[in-house]
């Protein structure tokens, strides 16, 4: 919590500074807080991390912070094949984080993304694994995990996680309660998987998806096709996304959210199936 408090203050002391003042640690910190806005300020937060490593070339969390810019452009992409050239420009941006700082805590947990959805999934849980034993604390660091270990298949260590990010980080952002529901889902506790995603349904492109796939596994199957009927739809209003909705919208999902387990992807895809959602 103190870690959080020293940080907003670092924040508003760069925010009152002029553009041509500011130096890599203030554009890190104006970049980090525009992240995880689904999308909104993405290329605003990318611009601030550029700049940090402009200003300094040797500071290892502008690269970190790069490398999510480009992982979270991936992820909003429809079409997977348009996301690969994302995919590896994150990797090389948090590659290069770790080279600069082995022992920043950040610099693992930016490339245990880019390696969950290239499918090493050890590498993932490697990195997942350093950073946590780095800095036990960060909540950032552990709301992360709680996704990612969820798609390793470990799920009530993922919940874990999510419990502790929220505990350290009392005015925990949508996105830690968005992971922690997806945990929940893995870890066949719907009715609290429920109530995570009844207070943000539609964080992520495919929150609405869950919360159909939720409500299906607890038998609430025509408020399940409901909800999957607004996915569908909010998915077609995207760009391309009509086009990708014809494809089929179970193994978009699928891409999206990387299961290790055969066992964890036929849970979901079987979720999915019952809620309504076209295939």
């Amino acid at each position: 919590m103190l870690a959080v408090g020293l940080e907003d203050d670092s924040l508003e002391r760069a925010k009152r500074k002029q553009p041509e003042n500011l130096i890599a640690y203030d554009h890190w910190l104006r970049g980090k807080r525009l992240l995880w806005t689904v999308g909104q300020n993405n290329l605003e937060a990318r611009q601030h991390f550029e700049k940090a490593a402009a200003t300094d070339p040797s500071f290892s969390r502008a690269y970190s912070g790069l490398a999510v810019t480009y992982q979270m452009e991936a992820l909003d992409l429809l079409i997977a094949a348009e996301g690969r050239g994302a995919y590896d420009i994150a990797f090389d941006c948090a590659k290069r984080a770790l080279a600069l700082d082995e022992a920043d805590y950040q610099a693992h947990i930016a490339l245990a993304w880019p390696c969950l959805y290239r499918g090493d999934y050890e590498r993932m849980k490697k990195h997942v694994d350093r950073a946590i034993m780095l800095n036990p604390n960060d909540a950032d660091s552990l709301a992360n995990a709680s996704y990612m270990l969820a798609m390793y298949g470990d799920g009530e260590k993922a919940v874990a996680c999510g419990e502790a990010a929220m505990r350290l980080n009392p005015r925990y952002p949508d996105w830690y309660i968005a992971f922690q529901a997806t945990a929940l889902f893995t870890a066949r506790r719907y009715p609290e998987a429920l109530a995570a995603r009844i207070r943000v349904p539609d964080y992520f492109i495919d929150s609405t998806f869950f919360r159909a796939a939720i409500l299906a596994k607890l038998d609430r199957l025509a408020e399940a096709k409901l909800w999957a009927e607004k996915a569908v739809a909010r998915l077609k209003a995207r760009p391309g996304g009509v086009e990708q909705a014809a494809k089929g919208c179970i193994q978009l999902l699928l891409d999206n959210n990387p299961f290790r387990r055969q066992e964890d992807r036929d849970h979901f895809a079987e979720a999915m199936r019952m809620a309504g959602v076209p295939g």
